[in-house]
């Protein structure tokens, strides 16, 4: 074997031992509850069964090296069989092998380091074995969108040809994927293909979408750029969420902040909807973390044109229920007006069903301004006029708007 097919089996191999640690967890490195299961070496006799953890532990070293051991044999015999201009027949028949592994996690470690190996002329008979697959009544949609990619990888102009040769593929999805790969390795070249797709059938969101995915991975202000002076305006609706999402998961929600700030200023003017579109998926992804930093972030845009007062709306209305003091925290560093105050109402009526002192600690506590603090206090007032009237009397009478102070009396003095 030549020192090139080393290099590529000694890289094969290094892969599946990567996936298997990521797959099992641990990155098989025993714990301290493992080492402590283990029996001293002195000891004469073992009278209990090691800990499951241990076991799974060392089940797990157990598989890594037969598999990386098995991968590495294998990616020998491969790269012997291939031939230049035809299908590798050794190669699909390991990923035949592969994919009919029943076990879901040694399945995908070892379908990856096959693929791996794949070259263009493989293409045709690799995704002829997910039909054999789905005639056995097999499902394998995370190794065919692995697939899908790695084609993208391999040869992606080629295998765009192949997918429009099969009308029934079009519409999979299988084009993104190809596209992102081909986004990821040269993002210029794949938004001129799009662009040739887009003029010869008249739309190819999926080709646009995937392509500015792919490039923002490595390069959001190109992709950026592309996305405002190459993609058809009619194809950057769909192509925006693509590439908002494909920041936040290589850069996380401080890289997707830091984009849009960039983003929101620089293209309000030229299509405000696509900056409001992107805020909002931006939003999105930060909401699924940190409650406090989704505060920031909304807060910190609600002054700007591109602000989605719904979006907002949403938010207070969920955290009504499971947070109301976030709620009255929101509200108290927002405009004084209607639109926002109405929300408090709800706020302080669960809030004070979950703790009764709750509300009054937060107005001592919080010193908001004179609307928010009359408004609180008046509903905290009517909250807790059958729990304890004195109480509600005497925070009534701490309200100085006099209309609204006459109102909540009134209430107070209902039978």
């Amino acid at each position: 074997m030549s020192k090139g097919s080393k290099v590529i089996v000694a890289m094969v191999a290094a892969v599946v031992v990567f996936s298997l640690g990521i797959i099992f967890g641990k990155n098989y490195r025993p714990t301290n509850e493992d080492i402590a299961g283990a029996a001293p070496a002195t000891a004469p006799k073992i009278t209990k069964s090691p800990p499951l953890s241990a076991t799974r532990s060392q089940t797990a070293l157990r598989d890594q090296g037969t598999i990386a051991e098995r991968v590495t044999i294998e990616t020998t015999e491969i790269l012997d069989a291939a031939v230049p201009g035809h299908p590798n027949h050794v190669l699909i028949e390991k990923m035949r092998g592969a994919l009919n592994q029943p076990d879901k996690y040694k399945r995908a470690a070892h379908w990856q380091a096959l693929l791996s190996l794949m070259r263009f002329e493989d293409i045709e008979d690799t995704r002829e074995l997910f039909k054999e697959s789905c005639a056995t009544g097999r499902y394998h949609p995370t190794e065919f969108e692995a697939f899908w990619a790695q084609s993208g990888v391999v040869d992606p102009s080629g295998t765009l040809d192949v997918i429009a040769s099969h009308h029934n593929m079009r519409s999979g999805g299988y084009r993104f994927d190809v596209m992102n790969a081909w986004g990821q390795k040269n993002g210029s070249a794949a938004i001129a293909r799009a662009l040739a797709e887009h003029h010869e059938e008249g739309g190819a969101s999926d080709l646009f979408s995937g392509a500015i995915a792919g490039w923002a991975t490595h390069d959001w202000p190109a992709a950026t750029n592309s996305l405002m002076t190459d993609v058809p305006e009619s194809e950057r609706s769909s192509a925006i969420g693509s590439l908002t999402w494909a920041i936040v998961y290589s850069g996380g929600i401080e890289e997707a902040q830091k984009w849009f700030a960039y983003f929101g200023k620089e293209n309000f003017e030229k299509d405000p909807s696509l900056v409001k579109q992107a805020h909002n998926t931006v939003l999105e992804a930060i909401a699924r973390g940190d409650g406090d930093e989704t505060t920031e972030f909304m807060l910190a845009q609600s002054d700007q044109p591109w602000f989605d007062r719904s979006r907002l709306d949403q938010m207070l209305a969920g955290w009504s229920q499971s947070n109301p003091e976030r709620v009255l925290d929101v509200i108290g560093r927002l405009p004084a007006d209607e639109e926002n105050l109405r929300w408090i109402d709800n706020a302080v009526s669960k809030w004070t069903a979950i703790g009764e002192s709750s509300v009054g600690n937060w107005l001592i506590e919080n010193k908001p301004s004179p609307a928010i603090y009359d408004r609180v206090t008046a509903a905290f007032s009517e909250r807790i006029r059958d729990i304890d009237p004195e109480a509600a009397r005497a925070w009534m009478e701490t309200i100085e708007d006099p209309e609204l102070k006459r109102r909540v009396q009134s209430e107070l003095e209902r039978e």
